[in-house]
């Protein structure tokens, strides 16, 4: 296991700790939930759509579908008590409560925005302490040690403000998917309440880069051994080093093997209806993960960054570039070690660390050594 620095911060009795409680709460962040959608069916309590002297009210609980056509947006009751709806406008605003579609609840407050053709986003505002709730949540089961949910929470935070920065121009600044984190509406679970708790009790802490600017704080569920460096995988971004967790590869998910066709790996490489001559790996990297690959076709040669190779093939079936490959006839058959791209804070290692008594700010040294982490003025080095 990597040394831990020691984490030392300087506590003043005023000002920033009233401001700090805050934090969460007063920032808010746009979440695109769905992506091209082409109609929403919601349903909820006291609904309004659209805004200003365009906004229709509606009473009571009321089923919607909603849709474009042409330049107007198209509100169809799907409850007897109530009448269509047609607005014009690029983008249609729904509030209201107890909101829900298909896939379950959603916030209170929702934006239709016009994509391509007839097709919209659905983006959802939100303050950052929900939406770190529903972020935490989700990508780390609520029942791991409260230090290690604390650490998820930091690293969380970082990254969203870091891409809210990078995206304030668009109409959304984070995916609700593993494009960037996975986001579900917290509002009607009961059984969050070390969530809770962890995303209070870090409000307003941040993680920075070398620079002293926020970081873009990666991580990934398991790094199989050891983490690498982001320029390793996407051959750029911050150095803020890496860990070794010797734990990591003796846990559930430490482990796999996955089996596809060859037929199957060359149609989701774009490459169908040719013969793989063979596989390589070009470079490895720290902990033995590769960098890029060649594959080798009848009439040509490819080379492929090995996350892009894998975002191809499937990232929840190959589950990590530390892998190796044979070929038995027509089946590929690969076998790996760790989850993710490797880049920052690994989460399973996170909870063997919190299981251990360390503290979030210990878990974070480990993870990002080179990192600096602040609350609003009060700014420490690892």
């Amino acid at each position: 296991m990597a040394r831990h620095c020691v984490f030392i911060l300087t506590v003043l009795l005023s000002g920033p700790f009233a401001w700090a409680a805050s934090f969460d709460s007063q920032e808010t962040v746009r979440v695109r939930l769905v992506k091209s959608s082409r109609e929403l069916v919601i349903n909820g309590t006291d609904l309004s759509f659209g805004e200003g002297q365009h906004q229709v009210r509606t009473r009571g609980l009321s089923r919607w579908k909603i849709s474009r056509k042409g330049k107007s947006w198209t509100v169809k009751s799907l409850s007897v008590s109530q009448s269509d709806v047609s607005l014009d406008s690029k983008s249609l605003r729904v509030q209201g409560s107890f909101l829900r579609d298909i896939n379950g609840t959603l916030p209170s407050m929702l934006e239709l925005r016009s994509a391509s053709g007839l097709s919209f986003d659905l983006i959802a505002s939100l303050s950052l302490r929900d939406y770190l709730i529903g972020v935490v949540a989700h990508e780390m089961p609520p029942q791991w040690p409260l230090e290690t949910l604390k650490a998820q929470s930091v690293a969380a935070r970082s990254y969203t403000l870091r891409t809210r920065e990078e995206r304030k121009s668009k109409p959304w600044h984070v995916e609700a998917t593993i494009e960037d984190q996975v986001f579900r509406d917290p509002s009607m679970r009961a059984d969050l309440e070390s969530v809770r708790k962890a995303v209070r009790e870090t409000d307003g802490i941040l993680l920075l880069d070398p620079k002293r600017r926020t970081l873009k704080a990666f991580y990934h569920a398991d790094c199989g051994g050891r983490t690498v460096a982001s320029q390793s995988v996407w051959g750029g971004g911050v150095d803020t080093g890496t860990a070794i967790d010797p734990q990591c590869p003796s846990g559930p998910g430490g482990r796999w093997t996955y089996r596809i066709k060859a037929k199957d790996f060359l149609n989701r490489l774009e490459a169908g209806g040719q013969r793989l001559m063979g596989l390589e790996s070009l470079t490895a990297g720290a902990g033995g993960r590769a960098e890029k690959f060649r594959l080798r076709l009848p009439a040509r040669t490819v080379e492929l960054n090995a996350n892009e190779l894998r975002l191809k093939v499937g990232s929840t079936q190959l589950k990590s570039t530390r892998f190796v490959m044979q070929q038995n006839g027509d089946e590929l058959v690969f076998k790996g070690q760790g989850f993710g791209h490797g880049v920052g804070l690994c989460q399973w290692g996170s909870r063997h660390l919190g299981q251990h008594g360390l503290t979030f700010e210990k878990i974070l040294a480990h993870y990002y050594p080179k990192a600096l982490i602040e609350h609003r003025d009060l700014t420490a080095s690892f």
